[in-house]
């Protein structure tokens, strides 16, 4: 391909330019570069950025308006997860600049942490393995408790919060009660809960707490001192989900008294927290933190699906789409029509849901095919390869699954 040239940069004229203003995974940027010219903050190239970029990423770095004002071109930003508080969205707003964020990319690895996060509260495993380091600890001196049919109370009924209480019910019988005040009445109708009107109502039989809400003004220091009181003193708070949601200092002045078991934290007001601003919470025996790590082991997962929002706005998708970011697309002859793709990816993997919206956003017709484990159904795959041209294979997909869809779709005999 020609190159072109940008600011002294070399770039394929026919890839957009998206400025990575954070730091992600190398195999995030392996796939990005695939289809975009892409400028790391490290880059010489990167300087200046304000006046040239049109499509930025981030991860945890703010963008408030007075830096969104220092971007003239900027017309979108991807952002790593589903949380935009960072954003000034007003500014974006007045100017049509895009915001795109991963709703549901992420659900899976944050809700692994809050129920890690849970276990380890639970069962004082960070104060154990603490006193550890100092010499043999008699294990009759070590206190805790299961997590087993407890009342899971579940504020915030998004993808998240589902997540969460899926595993804890199923995993672990849990009676589950849960407050949203936006979601549908027959919202989790697959997930067994009773829902409450509002949210103080399930703080005094909660065992457990799992905040999962986006920080405002209505969620700010939702969950304070006078909240905390109403709590059993056996009971655990979670926050996963934003610094500020959970009053940090009224927080710690609970666990000091005594009104709550403990708490895990991977939100903070600071973040990245530090031990100057968090050194007195931190040596509490029954609070656990993590530096806002939910969801990175899903990092490809996440700039992938910010990659293929941005590129929907970026290349204005044609009527057929391909990304060379999927080693797995598999183009189908002509005869088979020109309807929209099918789509085939794992149901449990997280970037189902952002496939499924911009699918259905780009194409009218769009036929999802979804693998579990080990298995897969040839006659559903070949009634999609009848009415499309293009056929998408997540490239998340195990080879145990990826391998035998190749063969089909390349019609040689599966084994």
């Amino acid at each position: 391909m020609a190159p072109m040239i940008d600011d002294g940069a070399a770039f394929d004229s026919h890839k957009p330019t998206v400025y990575v203003i954070d730091t992600f995974h190398p195999k995030a940027i392996e796939h990005a570069r695939t289809i975009f010219n892409v400028v790391l903050n490290t880059d010489k190239e990167f300087a200046g950025w304000q006046q040239k970029a049109r499509a930025v990423l981030i991860r945890s770095s703010y963008l408030r308006a007075d830096d969104i004002a220092k971007c003239p071109k900027l017309v979108a930003i991807g952002k790593h997860g589903v949380g935009i508080d960072k954003i000034d969205k007003a500014a974006c707003d007045a100017r049509g600049i895009r915001i795109l964020n991963t709703p549901g990319a992420n659900a899976q690895a944050v809700a692994e942490i809050v129920v890690a996060l849970a276990m380890a509260v639970a069962r004082n495993i960070p104060s154990i393995y603490a006193r550890q380091l100092s010499g043999p600890v008699p294990k009759e001196t070590c206190t805790g408790q299961t997590l087993f049919g407890k009342t899971v109370g579940v504020i915030g009924m998004g993808n998240i919060g589902r997540k969460v209480a899926r595993m804890l019910q199923r995993g672990f019988d849990a009676q589950i009660v849960a407050f949203d005040p936006y979601l549908p009445a027959d919202a989790w109708a697959d997930v067994p809960h009773r829902r409450v009107p509002a949210y103080r109502d399930l703080l005094a039989e909660s065992d457990l707490l799992t905040l999962h809400v986006p920080l405002t003004d209505e969620t700010r220091d939702m969950i304070a001192y006078e909240e905390l009181k109403t709590m059993k003193s056996t009971a655990i708070v979670i926050n996963a989900s934003r610094g500020g949601i959970v009053n940090e200092a009224d927080l710690q002045r609970a666990l000091e008294e005594g009104l709550i078991w403990g708490a895990g934290l991977d939100a903070h007001e600071q973040e990245p927290p530090t031990a100057e601003r968090y050194g007195s919470l931190w040596k509490l025996p029954n609070v656990v933190s993590t530096p806002h790590i939910g969801a990175a082991t899903d990092d490809a997962h996440i700039l992938y699906g910010s990659l293929l929002l941005m590129q929907s706005i970026e290349l204005k998708l044609p009527d057929h789409l391909y990304i060379p970011l999927y080693p797995y697309l598999i183009p189908c002859p002509a005869i088979w029509g020109s309807g929209g793709p099918l789509i085939v990816c794992d149901s449990s993997d997280g970037v189902s849901a952002t496939v499924r919206v911009i699918a259905r956003k780009c194409y009218r017709i769009c036929n999802i095919v979804y693998m579990r484990d080990a298995h897969y159904d040839v006659d559903r795959l070949n009634i999609g390869l009848r009415n499309r041209n293009h056929i998408l294979v997540n490239p998340f997909l195990p080879d145990r699954l990826s391998q035998p869809i190749i063969r089909l779709l390349q019609f040689t005999p599966v084994p």
